[in-house]
């Protein structure tokens, strides 16, 4: 971890002083090589860990805590990455030259084969390189070579996504956001494309990002519009995490420079995972020198204002090891280090004490275009703010009536948050 100038550091004190810090959760003590998958599922936490030989699936007991491991029926190839999908989990796994996957309806105590549709290789199907859950109720796996392939959960056969061209091997980053799934191709014509008909056609998207650019990794707000890349051009300049409002059109590079520099052995320090729920954001960084802690930034009020987030992460010898994803588990987020353990800490998510599902309030039009008007127990909430999606006030005021003006506000992607003494919601719109 940097050494930051001192002005920086005193203000990450003084943020970090009610920070809850991180703990492990002790699946350290089966001395495990890798931890190449964990997921959370109906409330439980799943981990695959390999020894070098095989590997096994544990569940976490939050007691402890601790893990145990967890008995499963229907696998016969090595387990290789989770991905929870609604009311189904999927497991890929690989053998000798191939692999498969499966799916389960019971948390993950019995596996069925779930490959019609996707093209045979050997004995199985190509190695799936990774699975990824759409909120539209899609599941994409990861093929490598073969590409991608995309099915509903509810449906028996996958299909291809037929890209403009061809995907880098199934290695390029793919996600989804408002309606449409996202792809950046690396293949040499280093292109973002959108599709809005689930990977059946693909629309080149303009943009202003630096060319030719090259993404590594692209990921979407769960709460809104914004996605992420993280990524630079392909000479390794201009090398940082940059983000979106308007489905890819125009992108803004984040103010992480005091953060992302070198990793250890001299060269690029990269992005290794992003995880973003409206103005909540946690980033995970490979090290950038031995016998230091992990380096992972978080902020619960936008991407432009993350600090350093290390309190009691592991102190790592090498420099090598890093944050490969986060998981909301209960009431904590979960990170799974590359290797050796899974760490947690206590976390809520900033201003969601009431979903918007719940409908304590509504607001038309959505679009709007001069005043939001709301539906509802207005006078059960004493103010009002207009949020822009990293979670910065755009304007707020008491609520006087059952209209909020958005007259000067420019068009683009919003949230409106009211809030009482017991509670607040938050709700999102459009202003065009």
């Amino acid at each position: 971890m940097k050494i930051l100038p001192l002005f920086l550091f005193l203000i990450v004190s003084v943020k970090s002083l009610n920070a809850q810090n991180w703990g492990p959760t002790n699946l350290t003590q089966f001395n495990f090589l890798s931890i190449p998958s964990t997921e959370v599922h109906q409330s439980k936490a799943l981990s695959i860990v390999f020894n070098g030989i095989s590997a096994d699936i544990y569940e976490f007991d939050n007691t402890g805590p601790s893990w145990n491991q967890k008995s499963i029926s229907g696998v016969s190839e090595i387990p290789q990455a989770l991905k929870s999908a609604g009311s189904k989990l999927y497991l890929s796994s690989f053998g000798l030259g191939f692999g498969m996957i499966y799916s389960s309806v019971d948390n993950g105590n019995s596996f069925t084969l779930d490959t019609v549709g996707l093209p045979k290789f050997f004995t199985g199907i190509s190695t799936p390189v990774g699975l990824q859950y759409f909120p539209n109720g899609k599941i994409i796996a990861n093929l490598g070579s073969a590409g991608y392939w995309l099915k509903d959960t509810s449906a028996t056969t996958w299909e291809h996504i037929d890209a403009a061209t061809l995907f880098n091997g199934g290695g390029d980053p793919i996600c989804y956001s408002n309606g449409s799934i996202f792809a950046f191709d690396n293949s040499g014509v280093n292109i973002l494309y959108q599709s809005t008909d689930d990977g059946s056609t693909w629309n080149t998207v303009t943009n202003n990002l630096p060319a030719p650019f090259k993404g590594d990794l692209l990921v979407a707000n769960s709460q809104s519009s914004r996605i992420y890349v993280a990524g630079g051009k392909t000479d390794g300049s201009e090398y940082g995490i940059y983000y979106s409002d308007d489905s890819g059109q125009n992108w803004t590079k984040a103010d992480l420079d005091n953060f992302i520099g070198t990793d250890v052995n001299g060269g690029q320090q990269e992005v290794k995972s992003i995880w973003a729920k409206g103005p909540n954001i946690f980033i995970g960084l490979e090290n950038d020198t031995n016998q230091s802690s992990l380096d992972v930034l978080s902020s619960n009020s936008g991407i432009s204002n993350s600090t350093y987030d290390t309190a009691g992460l592991f102190h790592d010898p090498a420099g090598t090891l890093y944050g490969s994803a986060f998981l909301e588990y209960e009431s904590h987020i979960m990170m799974p280090m590359s290797a050796r353990d899974v760490y947690w800490k206590p976390f809520s998510v900033t201003g969601t004490e009431k979903l918007e599902t719940e409908e304590l309030i509504r607001i038309y039009p959505n679009p709007v275009q001069n005043e939001l008007h709301i539906l509802g127990d207005v006078k059960d909430f004493s103010k009002y703010s207009i949020l822009s999606p990293d979670g910065s006030i755009i304007s707020g005021d008491v609520i006087s009536g059952e209209s909020i003006s958005v007259h000067g506000i420019p068009s683009g992607v919003y949230f409106l948050k009211v809030e009482s003494r017991q509670y607040s919601q938050i709700v999102r719109f459009v202003k065009n």
